[in-house]
């Protein structure tokens, strides 16, 4: 019996490591069985702000991000804090 062999359709994935000062971001592809990395980078607040300053600001860069790219999915690490 042969295996066959499905297509995939490309799918872009944003990728998000959020945090309070600095929040890290990356816009990968996959084609087949390759992952392309297309984008990244960083959002930046600072650490003086209020917390909800800095919540905004988070909030309107990665607005911005997902308006651009338009991924297919988003996947969140988990936040963990350091004791």
């Amino acid at each position: 019996m042969k295996s066959r062999k499905t297509a995939v359709a490309p799918q872009r994935v944003l990728g998000i490591d959020p945090g309070g000062s600095i929040t890290g971001w990356g816009l990968v592809r996959r084609e087949g069985a390759k992952l392309i990395l297309e984008d990244s980078g960083v959002i930046r607040t600072k650490r003086g702000d209020p917390f909800s300053v800095r919540l905004r600001q988070l909030h309107e860069g990665l607005s911005k991000i997902l308006q651009s790219t338009e991924p297919d999915a988003v996947a969140i690490e988990s936040v963990f804090h350091a004791q």
